[in-house]
């Protein structure tokens, strides 16, 4: 019998110790991308499958803190059983990421969003198996969960709901900055699947499972807390990003400059190309050759840059001699 048991309690043992090892590695390699994504750096931003904005960048790095948080407090203290919620979690994150993904590239015709869905549709397995083995493993930490804990955690699902179905259905003016539609969907999901988090967590009677996602929650917040500040002093320091603006600087730019001329471009080009022509009423005039007639008096340089920054016109206050 002792040749029997023994192997079986050392492949549990080791089975434990995997799980833990497979904890603190993802939640050091999260923590790698969480840092680049928050840096801006190239090679994090082309993990998303199309470009965006800065703050895009931020928020996804906080929700890797998130998840890197309760990943590295499991994996060193061990309580494999608290991996549940966070396997639930990401199992409905990958079948809607799937679902959305799947339907967008057939739609428009993109074979990485494709790729993509393939590899969410690839992982659900392992994921299943991982939230069936988890429930199994008995809880270390014992102590029950604080009513109070519960009500927290139960609000924080419904509030995750009630922002995350009008991101889903793509409700512009959720976040402080402006989301493109696909964004917008791929953060409904991402609230939504949170949402199945907490509330797998506020049914549990024990403490620990409250633990962890507060834990997250933290993490979360210390990410967004000083962009968001920094969003709030200066509301055009979130629209910039790696690929450069997607909407808002280069439109407002255009449209304060009708004529389609740059600024910088106007006050360089000589003076005589930017005066409009009078044609002469003369029907002979057209055989003649174009004449530009000369200008009198010429204008100070402060009223052509005055007419570059206020939209006056150039040619404003300018008079014109001949016919």
């Amino acid at each position: 019998m002792m040749t029997l048991t023994r192997p079986r309690m050392l492949s549990s043992i080791d089975a434990r110790d995997a799980h833990r090892i497979v904890a603190v590695v993802s939640g050091l390699t999260l923590s790698v991308v969480g840092i680049g994504l928050y840096a801006g750096a190239s090679w994090a931003t082309t993990l998303w499958p199309w470009p965006d904005v800065r703050m895009t960048y931020v928020f996804l790095a906080s929700v890797l803190a998130a998840a890197i948080a309760p990943s590295l407090w499991i994996g060193i203290n061990g309580e494999l059983a608290v991996l549940a919620p966070g396997a639930l979690n990401t199992l409905l994150l990958n079948l809607m990421f799937a679902a959305y993904l799947g339907a967008r590239g057939l739609r428009s015709d993109e074979p990485k969003l494709l790729v993509a869905a393939a590899i969410n549709l690839a992982v659900v397995p392992l994921f299943v198996s991982l939230l069936r083995r988890s429930r199994a493993i008995p809880v270390k930490d014992t102590r029950p969960m604080p009513r109070v804990v519960t009500v927290a955690l139960w609000t924080a699902c419904a509030m995750l709901i009630v922002v995350g179905v009008p991101l889903l259905m793509q409700v512009e003016n959720v976040f402080p900055w402006t989301l493109t539609p696909q964004t917008s969907t791929i953060f409904g999901c991402i609230f939504l699947g949170a949402a199945g988090y907490f509330a797998y967590a506020a049914r549990q009677p024990y403490w620990v499972f409250g633990k962890v996602p507060i834990l997250g929650f933290l993490a979360y917040d210390l990410v967004l807390f000083s962009p968001y500040i920094d969003l709030l002093r200066r509301p055009s320091a979130g629209i910039s990003s790696s690929y450069g603006s997607y909407g808002g600087r280069r439109q407002r730019r255009q449209r304060a400059e009708p004529c389609g001329v740059p600024c910088r471009d106007r006050c360089q080009r000589p003076l005589r190309d930017l005066l409009p022509l009078r044609q002469s009423e003369d029907p002979s005039a057209a055989s003649r050759p174009l004449r530009i007639p000369p200008l009198h008096p010429l204008p100070e340089p402060s009223v052509v840059a005055r007419g570059c920054n206020s939209r006056v016109g150039v040619g404003e206050g300018l008079h014109r001699t001949g016919p």
